[in-house]
C-alpha cells in the first residue's frame, strides 16, 4: 500500500509542476470572482478535514481499515490538487508580461508630457527681431542707393511692440540730431509722394531732454499735416531700445511713425515709414529719405 500510495504522490507531484509550468507560459482565461471564493473555501476545508484524517491514519494498525483509510485520503489529495489547480487557472499567469509586443511601448510612455515640458510649451517664445540684422549696412552704406536698399531689409513685423521697448532720447543723440531735414516719403503703390520738412532743436536740461521738435508734411504743393511740440520731448520722438540704433519719430499726428537711421554720410537719414491700421497695427507703406539742410 505504501508503494502505490508513493507512485500516485509523485504522479500527482509530477502533473502540478507540469501544468504550473504551462501556465506561467500560456495565457488562460480570468474565471469570474464568485468562482474563485468559492474555489478557495473549498480548498481549505478539505485541506483541514485532510490534516485530522492524515494523523488518524498514522495512529492506526495494519489492518484492511487501514488500506482503506489509505484510499480515503488519495481521493481527498486529488481533490485538494484540483481545488488548488482551480485557483491557479482563476488567477492567471502572473509572469507573462502585460504587454504582448515591444511596439505597444511607446504609446504608453509618451502618452503625456512631462511638466517642463508642458511649461516650456506654455510659454510663448519672445519676438525674433531679424530687422535688427539689417541695421548695420544701412548705417554704413555708402550713397543714399545703397542705404534705400538696405533699409528695406529693416521692415519691422511689429512696429507697436518696438515703440514700447523704445526709449528717450539722451543728451548727445539730442545735439547730433539737432537740425533742419528736408525730404520726402516714396510711397510702394507709386501713390504721389509726400514732402517733408523736419525741424528739431533739442538740447539736454538736466534729466530731460527739452526744445522744439517741429514736423510738416505737404502733397501737391499743399500741407495737410503738421504737428509740432515745444518743452519737454517725451512723446513721438525715441530710439529704439535693447541695442538698436532706429529713431521713431510719429508723424501725421500719431498716424504714422519714421524709423530712421544715421548713416556714414552724417547730412543723410534714411528710414521707412508706418502708417496706423488698427489701435496696435502699423502697416510699412515705404520709404523715406532726409537730408540736412
Amino acid at each position: 500500500m505504501t508503494l502505490r500510495w508513493l507512485a500516485i504522490v509523485c504522479l500527482v507531484a509530477a502533473l502540478a509542476f507540469t501544468f504550473g509550468r504551462w501556465t506561467a507560459e500560456s495565457p488562460i482565461p480570468m474565471a469570474p470572482e464568485d468562482s474563485a471564493q468559492d474555489l478557495k473555501a473549498a480548498r481549505d476545508q478539505l485541506l483541514k478535514i485532510s490534516a485530522s484524517e492524515y494523523q488518524d491514519y498514522l495512529a492506526m494498525k495494519a489492518s484492511p481499515e487501514k488500506a482503506h483509510k489509505a484510499d480515503e485520503l488519495l481521493t481527498k489529495i486529488m481533490q485538494l490538487f484540483i481545488a488548488d489547480l482551480g485557483l491557479r487557472l482563476n488567477k492567471g499567469p502572473s509572469a507573462r508580461p502585460a504587454v504582448s509586443s515591444p511596439a505597444d511601448v511607446p504609446a504608453m510612455v509618451n502618452a503625456a508630457p512631462t511638466a517642463a515640458v508642458q511649461e516650456e510649451e506654455a510659454t510663448p517664445a519672445p519676438p525674433v527681431r531679424a530687422w535688427l540684422a539689417a541695421e548695420p549696412a544701412i548705417q554704413h552704406a555708402r550713397n543714399e542707393r545703397e542705404a534705400v536698399h538696405a533699409v528695406k531689409e529693416a521692415t519691422i513685423g511689429d512696429l507697436f511692440n518696438e515703440l514700447k521697448r523704445s526709449v528717450p532720447l539722451n543728451a548727445e543723440q539730442a545735439r547730433e540730431l539737432s537740425g533742419r531735414y528736408t525730404g520726402e516719403v516714396t510711397f510702394f503703390d507709386n501713390s504721389t509722394a509726400w514732402k517733408v520738412d523736419w525741424t528739431l532743436r533739442a538740447r539736454a536740461d538736466g534729466s530731460e531732454i527739452q526744445g522744439r521738435n517741429d514736423i510738416k508734411l505737404s502733397k501737391n504743393g499743399k500741407m495737410f499735416s503738421h504737428s509740432s511740440g515745444r518743452g519737454k520731448i517725451d512723446r513721438g520722438l525715441s530710439v529704439g531700445g535693447d541695442g538698436s540704433a532706429a529713431i521713431f519719430v510719429a508723424v501725421y499726428g500719431d498716424q504714422g511713425y519714421f524709423q530712421l537711421y544715421s548713416t556714414e554720410n552724417d547730412a543723410l537719414l534714411v528710414g521707412n515709414y508706418y502708417q496706423r491700421q488698427g489701435l496696435d497695427q502699423f502697416k510699412q507703406l515705404g520709404t523715406v529719405v532726409l537730408k540736412r539742410r
